[in-house]
């Protein structure tokens, strides 16, 4: 296991207090794995605040909380910001148009407004997953999860403890998909129920309750059994879970993420959960199955029921 290295920068302005955590690590990512390039933290004093962003070869992800009012100018077009939109940069290629970013955070508090923001290095695997070329500016109902996924990787980048490539590779992973679920789920004007389900098989950690199903098919619980049993055969919560470990299944064959990441991307709230949930239904261990080679899944599942 390789240690993650970080070189702390601290850069103060008149208006602001920067500290930057370099990532000084020589560690060789798989193909499947995210890896943290840099990591920000800014206190944001009362005034008006102007940050100029630098475009690069990375995903970059703003955060802020406590702010007042921000603002995105990019190129001469202006974008109003909730203060904890998500706000993500692309990365520039070399056929890209140059861009300048400027971001306005507006702070009318005498306790300065903390702003995050951190670069992730490309990896098609994750563009692809989590469709980050549609992303720029996303607003969440609720941030709190964010915000604790955020925080954490500040903390083990300060402290060092449990500062490596695999977790916070696992902490990128929770965030993005803490980020995207929302915008992946389709509207359900025209009741197209297979297309609905199909966004269920592939994204089934976006629809952890029988509320979220509810709400993404918009109809009431009978009738949504009802349309789970007419195209799936099973319940609505047998078809999530089912779906979320034949998903975790292809991931243990076809790539080179942890137990813990893929127990991560699949919705789960802990590896040692996902690694009980996954043996009671295919019979063997996420790691024995990925040391064998397996490549089955039984066509039926027991859910684990609450006593």
């Amino acid at each position: 296991m390789i240690t993650e290295k970080f070189r702390k920068r601290a850069v103060e302005r008149r208006m602001n207090r920067e500290e930057t955590w370099f990532n000084m690590g020589t560690s060789k990512s798989s193909p499947s794995r995210l890896r943290l390039i840099y990591f920000s933290e800014m206190d944001c004093f009362r005034g008006k605040n102007i940050i100029p962003h630098r475009v690069g070869l990375h995903w970059i992800f703003h955060f802020v909380e406590g702010a007042k009012r921000r603002q995105i100018v990019q190129n001469g077009v202006s974008k109003l910001l909730l203060p904890t939109d998500i706000y993500v940069e692309k990365p520039n290629t070399k056929n890209s148009p140059a861009a300048k970013i400027e971001e306005i955070l507006e702070n009318t508090s005498s306790a300065p407004a903390r702003k995050y923001y951190f670069a992730m290095e490309r990896n098609v695997y994750a563009e692809q997953m989590f469709r980050l070329n549609d992303l720029e500016v996303i607003h969440l109902s609720d941030v709190s999860d964010v915000r604790d996924c955020v925080l954490e990787m500040a903390d083990r980048i300060r402290s060092g403890k449990n500062c490596t490539a695999q977790e916070l590779s696992v902490l990128l992973f929770r965030f993005l998909t803490l980020i995207t679920g929302e915008r992946r789920e389709y509207g359900n004007s025209t009741g197209n129920y297979e297309q609905l389900i199909e966004a269920v098989r592939r994204f089934p950690q976006n629809y952890p309750t029988l509320k979220s199903l509810e709400s993404a098919f918009r109809v009431s619980p009978v009738t949504l059994r009802k349309i789970f049993h007419r195209f799936t055969g099973q319940s609505p919560i047998d078809f999530v879970v089912y779906s979320r470990l034949r998903n975790s299944c292809w991931m243990l064959t076809n790539s080179e993420l942890s137990i813990g990441e893929i127990a991560v991307l699949n919705g789960y709230s802990s590896t040692a959960f996902y690694t009980k949930s996954f043996k009671k239904a295919v019979g063997v261990s996420p790691g024995q199955y990925r040391r064998e080679g397996k490549l089955y899944f039984p066509e039926s599942i027991a859910v684990p029921r609450k006593k």
